[in-house]
């Protein structure tokens, strides 16, 4: 919506357009507050580290794709090292994960394991993209990366 966070988006614009019955706020508010009683349930944190390698390593795959089609000379075995050992790191740390079974470790294992999947994802936080420091992730900036090597290729 055009409005949200504008000079427009005032309780009046909700109550006309936005969301007159307060619906979506509501379900979103269910939504929140069941995140939290799941969340506050568990010893571990629930964070599955493996869909990471698995979303690396089928972008692996597509760029492979992309330089095959067109016939670019781009050498990515580092980058496929790297993968795979982030492969490895991420099955073993979700190996522990099942492993341990809720207060049986003790001596603080819990708070270890999760303080290390609380911080997992800050790795890949960087310095963000050249001129647009905002894309800072990686993950989620090398797509604009590469649509903006498509334009340069196209010429636009």
């Amino acid at each position: 919506m055009y409005h949200y966070h504008s000079n427009y988006d005032s309780y009046a614009w909700m109550t006309r357009w936005g969301d007159p019955h307060f619906t979506y706020h509501s379900t979103m508010a269910q939504i929140a507050g069941k995140t939290v009683l799941r969340i506050s349930e568990n010893v571990l944190l629930s964070y599955n580290v493996s869909t990471f390698s698995t979303a690396l390593q089928s972008m692996l795959s597509d760029l492979k794709g992309e330089i095959t089609t067109t016939g670019t000379t781009l050498n990515v075995s580092s980058l496929e090292a790297a993968i795979g050992r982030f492969t490895t790191a991420a099955g073993d740390i979700m190996a522990i994960k099942e492993a341990l079974e809720p207060g049986k470790w003790g001596g603080g294992q819990e708070a270890i394991l999760n303080s290390r999947l609380g911080k997992f994802e800050r790795g890949f936080i960087g310095d963000g993209l050249p001129g647009r420091v905002f894309y800072k992730h990686c993950r989620f900036s090398l797509p604009f990366l590469y649509f903006e090597s498509e334009l340069a290729r196209a010429g636009n």
